[in-house]
């Protein structure tokens, strides 16, 4: 409680102009912080953007708007998307519209002497619109599961322990400019003889040389925190690969089902 008491008090100091402040962030640290948010922007941009595309669920992603942390994500972080009913989702594409149209128009076309050549293509193209939006289905589940899931689990999961490693970094700064203070005023008390303030001064000083090891050691513990979040620059950059892969597997699936049905 002193500890939070003293850093609100150099904090407020500090924003005042009334207290020097020591620089959080090294050169080095910058440049990482700088290429960390740049990550999480890049996962968070792609994640809205993603989602805006995902036909099937739009009226989930309606609620979503720009939290990454509802209920539809956080349910496909977890990995329950295979659980969704492909069906449902279906019934919300216009394919599957296009595809329930051209079956009931189909079904008026019946006459005396057997289905007429309208009716058969009405049929199967009825057919191949409803096996284009299973295959819709099926590619943006893909996506959420192998693409979105993966890059929420970035911003969510992995950039977590770096800011908890930076708010700390912060704390132990306001930590050993507060005990620098109160060390140099001590010093400064001392000299003008008082007996009270010189009495002091070691102490003081004790705990300003412990605040600085504490303010080395999270930095310390923050670089270490920001250099494994780039080592896995590969991985993160794997992600956009495989969302091509996707997007390829999915139009050649479509291709294969329209293929399938022109000849006949």
């Amino acid at each position: 409680m002193k500890k939070q008491l003293l850093r609100v008090k150099q904090l407020a100091s500090e924003n005042l102009g009334r207290a020097e402040k020591t620089d959080d962030l090294t050169d080095q640290l910058q440049q990482l912080e700088k290429r960390v948010e740049s990550v999480k922007h890049a996962c968070q941009t792609t994640i809205k953007k993603l989602q805006s595309c995902l036909l099937s669920a739009s009226s989930e992603l309606d609620k979503m708007k720009n939290d990454i942390k509802t209920e539809v994500l956080a349910r496909v972080v977890k990995g329950k998307t295979q659980k969704a009913e492909p069906q449902r989702r279906k019934k919300k594409l216009p394919q599957f519209s296009l595809s329930t149209s051209l079956m009931d128009a189909s079904s008026t076309l019946d006459d005396e002497k057997g289905s007429s050549t309208l009716r058969k293509m009405l049929e199967q193209c009825g057919c191949c619109q409803e096996a284009l939006a299973a295959n819709l289905v099926a590619f943006e589940m893909n996506v959420e599961q192998e693409i979105i899931a993966p890059m929420a689990s970035i911003v969510e999961d992995e950039i977590k322990p770096i800011l908890h490693a930076r708010k700390s970094l912060g704390k132990t700064r306001l930590d050993m400019d507060s005990y620098k203070s109160r060390w140099t005023s001590a010093v400064k008390a001392s000299s003008a003889g008082n007996a009270v303030a010189a009495s002091k001064v070691d102490q003081k000083k004790d705990k300003y040389e412990d605040s600085i090891a504490d303010f080395h050691q999270a930095q310390d513990a923050l670089t270490v925190e920001m250099l494994q979040f780039c080592s896995h620059e590969l991985r993160h950059a794997a992600l956009f690969k495989k969302l091509l892969e996707l997007q390829a597997e999915y139009h050649k699936e479509s291709l294969r089902l329209l293929d399938t049905v022109l000849p006949t």
